[in-house]
């Protein structure tokens, strides 16, 4: 193939990848039962009454959630890091040099870290989650991603994931926020306009979906 044509392939390719990368996809897990278990342990560590939230499963570190909760009128920012892998405690061996991953055996704790935010704060983040999920569409093209991190965000009854996305896509932006969530939640006591103005300039640079 010639350079030229070589470069205007994957100049479209790149194209064509980001824009899938701008919805989230509808969930469909082959791994239901340990995102189940993986989602009880984290919830066991929240206050309140959880309303949304998203769980990360990397590759390699323990699993860890950023949930949005509510408790007596305040709103509760909460980050959840499980004190190991469950994934990878999972494993049980089955036979001679033979074994398995069994979620039922799995074992883990979560820890976490809360910090009250403001209702405008968990207004913005509840438009976005709804935006976000209820846009979200299957993925025309499939890439395997070996090594990745998978990001589910949910709202009871409703759910859309996204994986290892690229920085400059809006599912990028997406991760970007849940990592800033993480560390506002992990400041602790209650946050304010200071600490909260960077989540809020995140939140208004994700911008709309793209149909």
């Amino acid at each position: 193939m010639r350079p030229a044509l070589l470069a205007f392939v994957l100049g479209c390719c790149a194209v064509s990848c980001a824009m899938a990368e701008d919805r989230l996809e509808p969930c469909g897990s082959s791994l239901p039962e340990y995102e189940r278990r993986v989602e009880a342990i984290t919830q066991e560590a929240m206050p309140g009454v959880v309303e949304f939230w998203v769980l990360v499963i990397p590759s390699f570190t323990p699993e860890m959630s950023v949930e949005v909760s509510v408790d007596n009128g305040r709103f509760l920012l909460t980050r959840v890091v499980l004190d190991q892998s469950f994934w990878h405690s999972s494993w049980v061996e089955v036979g001679p040099n033979t074994v398995r991953n069994d979620p039922s055996k799995g074992h883990a704790r979560g820890v976490a870290k809360t910090t009250i935010i403001s209702a405008e704060l968990h207004s913005a983040l509840r438009t976005e989650w709804e935006r976000s999920i209820n846009g979200a569409r299957p993925s025309e093209s499939k890439t395997l991603i070996l090594d990745g991190e998978s990001y589910i965000f949910r709202f009871p009854g409703r759910c859309a994931s996204a994986s290892s996305p690229e920085s400059a896509t809006r599912n990028g932006k997406l991760v970007d926020l849940v990592y800033a969530l993480g560390r506002l939640a992990g400041g602790g006591k209650t946050a304010n306009a200071r600490t909260e103005a960077p989540v809020l300039r995140q939140l208004g640079e994700i911008g709309p979906l793209i149909d």
